[in-house]
C-alpha cells in the first residue's frame, strides 16, 4: 500500500511539472498571438466616430503600429473598400 501511495504521488508530481511547462509555453504563444505584427484593425470604418478619411485612418493605424485592416462589409462602405485598402497599403509602406 505504501508503494502505491508513493507511486501515485510521484505520478502527480510529474503531471504537475508537465502541466506547468505547458502553461509557460502557452503564455509565450499568447504573447506571439497578440504581437503588434499579428494584429489587424477590425470594423474601424463604421465605428469611427470622427468619420476620418481613408488617409486619416491609415495614418492612425500606422501610428499605432497596426499594418493590417479587415474591412467591414456594410453596404454604405463597400464603394470605398478598394480606396481604403490602396490608401492603407501606400501609407504603411512609406
Amino acid at each position: 500500500m505504501n508503494n502505491c501511495i508513493c507511486g501515485c504521488l510521484a505520478l502527480l508530481i510529474l503531471l504537475a511539472a508537465n502541466c506547468s511547462t505547458k502553461l509557460q509555453g502557452s503564455e509565450e504563444k499568447n504573447d506571439m498571438l497578440f504581437a503588434k505584427d499579428n494584429l489587424l484593425a477590425w470594423c474601424i470604418v463604421p465605428y469611427d466616430s470622427k468619420k476620418r478619411s481613408s488617409e486619416q485612418r491609415a495614418l492612425m493605424l500606422k501610428e499605432l503600429g497596426i499594418t493590417s485592416l479587415a474591412y467591414d462589409m456594410r453596404d454604405a462602405d463597400l464603394p470605398n473598400m478598394e480606396t481604403e485598402f490602396n490608401t492603407l497599403k501606400s501609407i504603411i509602406s512609406r
